[in-house]
């Protein structure tokens, strides 16, 4: 099932079913939209924060766990919440409560010829609370393009004759992507 909040009247949407008097704030073009999902299951909380923007928006963001225990069953939902943000102030309580244990993928829709950019973190317009941790923090970082290239060199066949112009040419191609992608994710 779905969870979604709109920026027309800040009305949340649950199975398609909108509610306009909860507590939400309406929101336009330049505001930062996000979200924090709290998922409690046996023995870990998973926080996770998500800006999906909308309409032009600025930004956004999504998170893994946290490592909480509260000793519920896995299947209990209770407590498992999703809050919403705009330009970094929550809006109302708890936007939805009670949700069901699963695995959730934040998405955008947009209308006529909106935009909007994603930010899934570390660095954050508005940066979540030290206790929820954005996607980024999910991913390792890249190994460094020397390491990439000693695997790749362990793992092939050197009981070919291959010509050393290729073998040169093969190392530096694989140097450069490396690089290309860590100095990406150190950027980000």
């Amino acid at each position: 099932s779905s969870y979604a909040i709109r920026d027309t009247g800040g009305s949340r949407i649950h199975k398609s079913r909108r509610e306009d008097k909860w507590g939400g704030t309406e929101f336009g073009p330049g505001d930062v939209v996000g979200f924090a999902i709290s998922l409690y299951s046996d023995n870990t909380a998973k926080s996770s924060t998500s800006v999906p923007s909308s309409l032009g928006l600025d930004s956004a963001t999504i998170g893994g766990t946290n490592g909480v225990s509260n000793g519920m069953k896995a299947d209990t939902p209770t407590g498992s919440h999703i809050r919403f943000f705009v330009n970094g102030k929550q809006v109302g309580d708890k936007a939805f409560d009670n949700i069901t244990l699963g695995t959730y993928y934040p998405a955008v829709s947009c209308y006529s010829d909106s935009t909007v950019k994603l930010n899934f973190g570390p660095h954050f317009v508005y940066p979540p609370n030290k206790e929820m941790q954005p996607v980024s923090d999910l991913c390792s970082v890249p190994p460094r393009p020397k390491d990439v290239l000693d695997t790749v060199l362990s793992t092939s066949n050197a009981s070919k004759k291959v010509d050393e112009r290729v073998v040169t040419a093969f190392k530096d191609l694989v140097k450069k992507e490396s690089a290309i992608r860590r100095d990406a994710y150190l950027r980000h």
